[in-house]
């Protein structure tokens, strides 16, 4: 289990120039006027990992961000291309925006990691991580239009990326609730789902679903044996009768 501690930015969205946000605490809200929106982090021990929720009639560009780094596609970031998520002014001519560099990156803290660096510590060992904090970034090339990530600063391709947050129990497939991001309107979505479309959303969220193949052919063969041995019983019953 762990939680964000901070979030950097550069040229993501309405967030103009290189921005740090944070750190947060066990629960942070970041509120405006009307249409400027409102956004809650809370850290708590709810569905099964920490949720981030969003209270908002507007738009919450810091959510996109997050989503954004946690490797959504721009779609559902309001956003055509991947360039339409770097920071425009406007009016302002394509060229310039080409050369704007653009990031989001997360700094997440492995609580578990935490724990084993403190208890090293106590013994005299040396420390393997600084503070257990991993760093999560992904950029975009306007020019290209296409996306690099980083694990601690290191490029990865986008498999390894993924994988890492898999390591950390981010399941990135899941829309809904995507283990602590909560957008407005999910709540409403998921209360008015039918008992087979909530199985479905805890099984993506618990990727319990990528068994469903091995499920079904265990129990083919648990009928199959079954067929066996009732066959077998009777076959056996005949002979003594």
């Amino acid at each position: 289990m762990g939680r964000i501690i901070r979030i950097e930015l550069e040229n993501f969205k309405s967030y103009k120039g290189p921005q740090i946000i944070g750190p947060f605490k066990d629960f942070t809200a970041i509120i405006g006027p009307n249409g400027a929106g409102e956004l809650f982090f809370c850290h708590f021990n709810c569905f099964f990992f920490r949720h981030f929720l969003t209270w908002s009639s507007g738009k919450s560009n810091l959510m996109d961000a997050v989503s954004f780094v946690l490797g959504e596609r721009s779609g559902p970031l309001r956003g055509g291309q991947l360039r339409d998520l770097v920071y425009k002014q406007e009016g302002e001519a394509a060229a310039s925006v080409n050369k704007r560099k653009c990031f989001v990156k997360i700094v997440y803290a492995d609580e578990d990691e935490e724990e084993r660096t403190q208890e090293e510590g106590k013994e005299g060992k040396k420390k393997s991580s600084a503070k257990g904090e991993i760093h999560l970034m992904r950029s975009i090339s306007a020019a290209a239009n296409t996306s690099e990530y980083r694990v601690n600063d290191r490029v990865v391709t986008a498999e390894e990326y993924i994988q890492q947050l898999k390591d950390l129990e981010i399941v990135v497939k899941a829309r809904t609730f995507k283990n602590f991001l909560v957008f407005q309107g999910d709540v409403d979505l998921v209360a008015t789902n039918t008992p087979k479309d909530l199985t479905n959303m805890f099984e993506i969220i618990t990727e319990s679903d990528q068994l469903k193949e091995k499920y079904d052919n265990l129990l083919l063969e648990k009928e199959k044996a079954e067929e066996n041995t009732i066959f077998n019983f009777q076959k056996k019953k005949g002979s003594f009768s």
